[in-house]
C-alpha cells in the first residue's frame, strides 16, 4: 500500500451515484472518495492526489469531476485566494456524516465469543 494513502479507510458509493448510467465507473468511485474526504469545508484533495488513488491521470480526474458536477453530485468552489474545494451533495441513500468513524460489525466486536464459536 502506498504510504500516502495509509490513513484512508474506505468508501461508500450511494445508490443514486452507483445506478447513474451517465457516470463512468471511475466517476462513481471518485465521488465516493471525495465524499469520504469531504469535511465541513469541503474536500481539498488535488487532482494529482485523487488520480494517484485511482491510478488515473489528472485529465481523467478533471473529466470525471465535470461529469459529477453536471450530474449535480458535487459543487466545486473557489475561495478568494484561488483555493478549490469540492463539496458533495447529500443523496437520499447516504445521509450519515461521511466522516463518521467506522466500527466493526457486532459479530466481530467480541473476539472471545468468536474464538469459542470457531475454536
Amino acid at each position: 500500500m502506498n504510504e500516502r494513502y495509509e490513513r484512508f479507510s474506505g468508501v461508500f458509493v450511494p445508490r443514486e451515484v452507483l445506478l447513474d448510467e451517465q457516470l463512468s465507473a471511475t466517476a462513481k468511485l471518485l465521488f465516493a472518495i471525495i465524499q469520504s474526504l469531504d469535511n465541513d469545508k469541503g474536500c481539498f484533495a488535488s487532482n494529482e492526489y485523487l488520480g494517484g488513488m485511482l491510478g488515473i491521470s489528472e485529465s481523467a480526474v478533471r473529466q470525471s469531476l465535470l461529469a459529477l458536477e453536471q450530474g449535480q453530485y458535487i459543487n466545486r468552489i473557489m475561495d478568494s485566494d484561488g483555493n478549490r474545494s469540492i463539496k458533495t451533495c447529500v443523496t437520499s441513500s447516504f445521509r450519515a456524516d461521511p466522516r463518521q468513524k467506522t466500527v466493526a460489525p457486532p459479530l466481530y466486536r467480541d473476539w472471545e465469543t468468536i474464538g469459542r464459536a470457531h475454536g
